[in-house]
């Protein structure tokens, strides 16, 4: 579909890669797939040991809303994430891992829903897809939310504890935020390991008064039954949290 003519995209994907050169193809192309065409894609290469910045290039020399920029060293997926932050101009961002895909009518669905109740924040569920370690998907589980359309910070603040009994809370990638108002907050991720998702989930919800709350699932999030973090046995697991 046709959007506005604006000089600043609607939405800003921020993709921060490391070490995806299997999978980035993939979830550029389901960006590319969109049916609303108005976004800027931005490709944080955290001094990526493979061919994953080479592959997001090839896309970026034929695609002008596609960006890649560069650490020259590595340092994480939050500085990923926050450089990308800064490089945004769209009216709402988004968190996307390199390695998960999307359904096409995704950004059309957000965009539709800010049309009829703009928020400060837009909330979508997902599909957990579980993978054995030869890559060959085993199986799937769909977290789909209750639709809702929360007014006032006193409407919504009891059901924060409900999205993340659902585990909808903590995750970046399900949620569009307004770019502005974490510019307001001067909110960053923090290099925390393991818990730095919803360190800035916990930051950005405090004060929010507006969210929509989509009953769809058309992120497609990749698990790995072995060599997954969260798999992992984490000693200061407890301490973190």
């Amino acid at each position: 579909m046709e959007n506005g003519k604006s000089k600043n995209p609607y939405f800003t994907i921020v993709m921060p890669t490391y070490g995806v050169e299997k999978y980035i193809e993939r979830a550029i192309l389901s960006i590319q797939k969109q049916t609303f065409a108005d976004w800027e894609l931005i490709v944080v290469d955290d001094c990526s040991p493979d061919r994953s910045g080479q592959i997001a290039e090839k896309y970026g020399a034929e695609d002008s809303r596609i960006r890649i920029i560069r650490h020259e060293v590595n340092q994480g997926v939050s500085a990923a994430r926050n450089t990308g932050t800064k490089a945004a101009s769209g009216e709402y961002i988004w968190y996307m891992d390199p390695d998960d895909y999307v359904d096409a009518v995704l950004l059309e669905q957000v965009y539709a829903s800010i049309e009829c109740s703009p928020v400060q924040a837009v909330l979508f569920g997902h599909v957990e897809e579980y993978y054995d370690k030869r890559g060959s998907l085993q199986y799937t589980h769909s977290i789909c939310p209750k639709e809702h359309c929360f007014k006032t910070a006193e409407e919504l603040r009891p059901h924060i504890v409900e999205l993340e009994q659902e585990t909808l809370y903590g995750y970046p990638w399900n949620k569009f935020y307004r770019l502005s108002y974490i510019r307001e907050l001067k909110l960053e991720y923090e290099n925390v390991k393991l818990i730095e998702d919803i360190v800035f989930n916990i930051q950005y919800f405090m004060d929010i008064e507006t969210l929509n709350i989509l009953p769809i699932t058309p992120y497609h999030y990749g698990k790995k039954l072995e060599g997954n973090l969260t798999n992992k046995f984490v000693p200061d697991y407890f301490i973190l949290h």
